[in-house]
């Protein structure tokens, strides 16, 4: 495997470990919703859902980047 192919597999790893963790945060935020205690955490678990998003839109532009090299 060159270093190119390797990279981009990485990439990818890394994009869908992200993908993930933000599935996963979507769906506490669901689950705490309903729980009148847990507004402190809803809102925090929101920011991280935003700061993942802007994490996986970086790392698609990195494959893209190293895709077309």
């Amino acid at each position: 495997m060159d270093s190119q192919t390797r990279k981009l597999y990485e990439l990818y790893h890394r994009s869908a470990c992200y993908r993930a963790a933000l599935m996963w945060i979507r769906r506490a935020i669901e689950e705490l919703k309903g729980l009148r205690s847990a507004s402190q955490h809803v809102n925090a678990l929101k920011k991280l859902e935003k700061d993942f998003e802007k994490v996986i839109v970086e790392s698609e532009r990195e494959i893209q980047r190293v895709e077309k090299t």
